[in-house]
């Protein structure tokens, strides 16, 4: 059992990891659809 234990520490960091760049990427997303849609109401509002 003794060999698993670095994987296992492995697997949570690479957890943790993942969490943080899904919470990036929703993040960076987020904020690119927020920018679209003012850019989109700007155009809107031109005669």
């Amino acid at each position: 059992m003794g060999c698993w234990e670095p994987w296992v520490g492995f697997v949570q960091r690479g957890r943790n990891l993942w969490l943080v760049s899904f919470g990036f990427f929703f993040f960076y997303i987020a904020s690119f659809l927020h920018l679209r849609h003012l850019a989109a109401q700007k155009n809107a509002r031109k005669p």
